[in-house]
């Protein structure tokens, strides 16, 4: 529901952008007025004409649907047993590298020759737990306390409480207390 909601979003916003656009195109404003009403709103959203002109022509197709960007699933790409036999190629070797795994997976016969993207793969295994990184912990002997890391940025916050100097409020003496966070 997220992607469909951010579909839609996506829709309206490049749909602001051409608007100005599309009044000029409808009340049949010259040519170069038009170019460099393209200039400008490219030049104002970042874009390139080239993007421009596909929404502008996406809309022309399709209406308000063909400024949506295209949705896929992208968790059934990769059927259920390459990432199997990837987590397992992953396992047996903790250090092999994901192109590595891609390879021996095509010279297996597992895969077809490019089916599998470098990345594509690497996302999967890390949502597994078998990222190079999530690997590495089981690489290491002898040690007591492993690192701990969250997956996002500002996931979670420690603070630290200290003591601080006594003041003096009213006649009475009050200890202060420090708090850290980070």
């Amino acid at each position: 529901m997220i992607d469909i909601k951010k579909s839609e979003e996506t829709a309206i916003n490049r749909h602001k952008i051409l608007a100005p656009l599309l009044v000029a195109l409808d009340d049949g404003t010259d040519s170069a007025k038009i170019g460099q009403m393209n200039q400008d709103i490219c030049q104002q959203n970042g874009i390139s004409r080239k993007t421009l002109g596909r929404w502008l022509k996406n809309y022309k197709q399709r209406g308000f649907e063909g400024l949506k960007p295209i949705l896929r699933n992208r968790e059934h790409l990769i059927p259920e047993s390459v990432i199997e036999e990837a987590i397992f190629l992953r396992r047996e070797l903790p250090s092999r590298s994901i192109p590595r795994i891609i390879e021996i997976l095509e010279l297996e016969g597992k895969v077809e020759a490019g089916f599998l993207k470098r990345t594509t793969l690497q996302d999967r295994l890390q949502s597994r737990g078998y990222s190079a990184a999530q690997m590495k912990m089981y690489r290491q002997d002898g040690l007591a306390a492993r690192r701990f890391a969250r997956s996002e940025r500002n996931d979670m916050w420690q603070s630290d409480i200290k003591y601080g100097p006594f003041i003096t409020v009213n006649g009475d003496k009050r200890q202060i207390y420090l708090a850290m966070n980070n």
